[in-house]
């Protein structure tokens, strides 16, 4: 998290404000109210799923094979927030400005605990938002003197999405490489 906020004490004034417009974008987005149809559970990926009534005026659904309940909305960033959109636009407004915790909790009227939870929602968004890095047989791709700081430590037998890459296989194979 210091890394993100070294890269946004480092920007001109030009480039926060295209963060900022960025941000704003992405929680506009996330905020409106879009029922879209819902073809197969977003936890197992079963297309076995029933209509299970409604929550909040949004179609809520249950997968036969994993028995989650879900609604069109249940994966996306703030879907479980209870705080109004333009709070959440303040809070990008004190986290663009590089503000403390205890500041952006001050300004946007939210606990200290909040505040942690707001900051990493919107590091968590720029994740989920970034562009892949892509590499393909024909392309050549350089990585160099970067480091991150990830942790792969237990047991990832039981998890669907966590691959570990060969890089000998980067190097022969076609794959999609996703920096986050």
């Amino acid at each position: 998290m210091n890394e993100v906020i070294d890269k946004i004490t480092n920007m001109t004034k030009e480039e926060k404000y295209e963060l900022l417009e960025y941000l704003r974008t992405i929680i506009n987005n996330e905020f409106e109210f879009n029922e879209c149809k819902i073809n197969e559970c977003y936890k197992c990926h079963s297309k076995n799923i029933v209509k299970l009534g409604f929550y909040k005026e949004m179609q809520r659904y249950r997968c036969n094979d994993c028995g989650v309940a879900f609604t069109s909305k249940s994966k996306s960033i703030f879907a479980t927030t209870k705080l109004e959109k333009e709070k959440w636009l303040k809070y990008v407004e004190c986290f663009v400005d590089c503000l403390s915790l205890r500041r952006c909790a001050e300004k946007t009227g939210v606990c200290l605990k909040t505040s942690y939870f707001m900051r990493h929602r919107i590091i968590e968004c720029l994740k989920q938002n970034q562009n892949p890095f892509i590499v393909n047989k024909n392309n050549k791709g350089q990585l160099d003197e970067t480091f991150l700081r990830e942790n792969f430590k237990g047991n990832h037998k039981k998890s669907t999405n966590f691959i570990i890459v060969n890089f000998n296989d980067i190097i022969t194979n076609d794959l999609k490489i996703k920096i986050v």
